[in-house]
């Protein structure tokens, strides 16, 4: 199940012949999967990229289909999505981090202490993220919220095409 994700939901056409009903349940399943790609694509190109790029390489997209209804979803799995989505408010960063830090680069286990203590009011900021090599923002990004309404145009456009292009075919 994913931990942040952002759904379209289409209602196909219904036709008295299968022929019509299974060409626009394929026409649409297509303007869904162009949605998804579009909206996941504009979602990754939104996502702050950390020091491995785990956030932006975990967003997926998915198209699932009954007879009574297309979803398509565009979401990640990964723990923290939702705190860079919609921001988390300032907290003390984990010790356990900072012990392994500190140990890395030679320092005593207090000094782990010291710089949480120090950076209390600024924890898991711009600042001490780029100190520990963290770089996990408060401030919230909307990458999925932003990313979907830049698509909302494109995405009425590809089931627009969609109908069209059924209406051609079956206008005979």
């Amino acid at each position: 199940m994913a931990l942040l994700d952002y759904q379209i939901q289409a209602t196909p056409m219904s036709f008295d012949g299968e022929k019509e009903q299974r060409r626009m349940a394929l026409l649409t399943n297509g303007a869904m999967w162009s949605s998804v790609f579009l909206v996941r694509q504009n979602v990754k190109r939104r996502t702050p990229v950390g020091s491995q790029g785990a956030l932006m390489n975990q967003i997926g997209g998915d198209v699932m289909a009954s007879p009574t209804e297309i979803r398509g979803v565009v979401f990640s799995p990964t723990p923290y999505a939702r705190f860079v989505e919609e921001g988390a408010a300032p907290h003390f960063i984990p010790i356990a981090p900072l012990k392994a830090w500190a140990q890395k680069h030679g320092y005593a286990e207090g000094f782990a202490y010291w710089i949480r203590f120090k950076h209390a009011p600024y924890a898991s900021s711009v600042k001490t993220g780029k100190l520990l090599g963290l770089g996990i923002p408060l401030k919230a990004v909307h990458m999925f919220a932003k990313g979907f309404d830049e698509s909302k145009v494109r995405i009425e456009g590809f089931f627009k095409k969609a109908v069209e292009r059924f209406a051609k075919e079956f206008k005979k």
